[in-house]
């Protein structure tokens, strides 16, 4: 298996802070020094400070879109390298804490782009779009449920609700022509509706058609704060990520206790 691994990153220090800290769990409980694929706004000299020396050797660091907007990952999906087996997508707000080899295997033996699923928050959108049609709410429209009902042909489907955070793929070309889709709805979608949900909804709308895998789901954990240093010690956690998309301000800082409290934990991580 030949893996990549990408993710972009813009703006000021504190975005490649966070990009920094993703990286060095990545390495050290990830168990990951293979190829990684940087889009950046910085050159590769000032992006590197921001990246373990451990994978200096296997980064790849390209332009990031001169348009910084939230299409952005879907562009730069036209510009991976070729020639690899298993490609993952991965937002920087990402503490690793396993190892990424199992998540890449499912990858690379799934029939169908994969993502992570927010299934378990949102029981009372599991059903199908049409027996939805009366109970739309805001937290659903952050799948794009709104998108699906107006659509008016998909009615016996059901909203995947993936977390757009995390995409994983076997195949390079199925990859960039969903992004490619994903990219041109973008376009076509009231830009105020994007302000507020950002591009998951569209995302969501998007995978109906083609299908997708949740099976990575189990290896990731969803979160606010730093997982209890007693869940941690017990194996509770331990999934291979966990996922700090509702820190907002205190990303950083939750992201950077989390790894601390590692450290100490577990001295000896399986990738030191």
């Amino acid at each position: 298996m030949t893996p990549l691994i990408w993710t972009c990153v813009y703006g000021g220090d504190d975005y490649f802070n966070i990009l920094r800290i993703s990286l060095e769990s990545l390495v050290k409980y990830g168990s990951y020094k293979r190829s990684i694929c940087i889009f950046s706004d910085r050159d590769q000299q000032k992006t590197l400070q921001y990246v373990p020396i451990e994978l200096w050797s296997w980064v790849i660091v390209l332009p990031f879109p001169k348009e910084a907007n939230l299409s952005a990952r879907y562009e730069c999906a036209s510009h991976l390298p070729k020639d690899y087996d298993v490609y993952l997508y991965v937002d920087t707000d990402i503490i690793y804490d396993a190892s990424i080899w199992p998540m890449l295997y499912d990858i690379k033996n799934s029939k169908k782009l994969c993502f992570t699923s927010e299934k378990h928050f949102y029981p009372d959108l599991q059903k199908k779009i049409g027996e939805l049609r009366n109970t739309s709410t805001y937290n659903s429209e952050w799948f794009g449920l709104g998108i699906a009902l107006q659509d008016g042909t998909l009615d016996d489907c059901y909203v995947p609700i993936i977390n757009s955070g995390v995409i994983g793929s076997n195949d390079l070309n199925e990859l960039v022509t969903v992004c490619c889709d994903i990219k041109a709805m973008l376009k076509r979608i009231d830009p105020n509706y994007i302000k507020e949900f950002g591009d998951q909804p569209v995302t969501n709308y998007v995978i109906i058609r083609y299908g997708c895998e949740t099976n990575i789901t189990r290896y990731i954990h969803f979160t606010t704060s730093s997982p209890p240093e007693l869940h941690v010690r017990k194996g509770i956690g331990l999934r291979g990520m966990v996922h700090f998309l509702w820190a907002g301000s205190l990303k950083y800082a939750e992201m950077d206790l989390y790894l601390s409290n590692l450290a100490r934990i577990f001295p000896e991580a399986p990738g030191s």
